[in-house]
């Protein structure tokens, strides 16, 4: 998705069907962060 759709113009179903959109995209990037977590290291520990 580019660009959000104007939610005026959508159909309580497809808000719900949006919603569960991005949750799911929320979720599948929150676990790809997750497997790069341990590979950061603070700042304080870089020098």
């Amino acid at each position: 998705m580019e660009k959000l759709p104007d939610l005026k113009q959508l159909s309580n179903e497809a808000k719900e069907a949006l919603i569960v959109e991005l949750w799911q995209e929320i979720q599948k990037l929150s676990a790809g962060l997750a497997t790069y977590e341990p590979c950061i290291r603070p700042i304080s520990q870089k020098n």
